[in-house]
């Protein structure tokens, strides 16, 4: 039986009440940021203590959420946690940059094995380069929006709905492109 990842559902807590801070506080993204540190600083402590569960990823999202949250209240600027996005996405696009070189296939060891894919490892490592676009163009996206100086609203339905609904789009397109490049590897074997 599938563990529950208690802390992926605490950062996601910590996104609604973001999203139900701003939306129902008065649209102020300053208020909104103190309620997302304040549920991420709960979502930290209650995975560390309750569950003893973490892992890296969520750390770093954790660290990343503290610190541009934190910047945002204590210097009353919203430009810190609308820069975040960016921040995160450079560092991924980067990291990815870096494995690819280094011929290390992160997606091969996240996937494989739970999707039973039998691929070649230059397919994985083209995922490499797939994704590492994907994350150049979203922190592209991230910084048009906040150098056009966009409206809070819109940053927000951006981050919290749009942005989301594009990566789930773009991971199921991935997964579908995985496995149609599985069968190809598979019929090539047979014959």
């Amino acid at each position: 039986m599938r563990r529950i990842n208690i802390p992926q559902i605490a950062l996601g807590a910590t996104s609604v009440a973001f999203l139900a801070a701003f939306f129902f506080g008065g649209k102020d993204l300053i208020f909104a940021t103190k309620v997302l540190l304040i549920s991420a600083i709960v979502a930290a402590a209650a995975c560390v203590v309750c569950y003893r569960q973490t892992n890296m990823k969520t750390w770093g999202m954790l660290i990343s959420l503290l610190l541009f949250s934190g910047l945002t209240v204590y210097f009353d600027n919203e430009a810190f946690i609308k820069w975040r996005p960016t921040v995160i996405n450079a560092v991924l696009c980067i990291a990815l940059l870096v494995m690819y070189f280094s011929k290390t296939m992160p997606f091969k060891y996240f996937f494989a094995k739970h999707l039973e894919l039998n691929i070649p490892d230059h397919v994985w490592l083209k995922q490499n380069l797939i994704w590492m676009t994907y994350f150049f163009i979203s922190g592209l996206i991230n910084t048009a929006l906040v150098v056009m100086n966009v409206s809070n609203e819109g940053w927000v339905l951006y981050k919290t709905v749009i942005g989301p609904i594009l990566a789930t789009i773009f991971s199921l397109v991935m997964i579908g492109y995985l496995y149609r490049e599985n069968k190809k590897h598979n019929q090539a074997k047979e014959s």
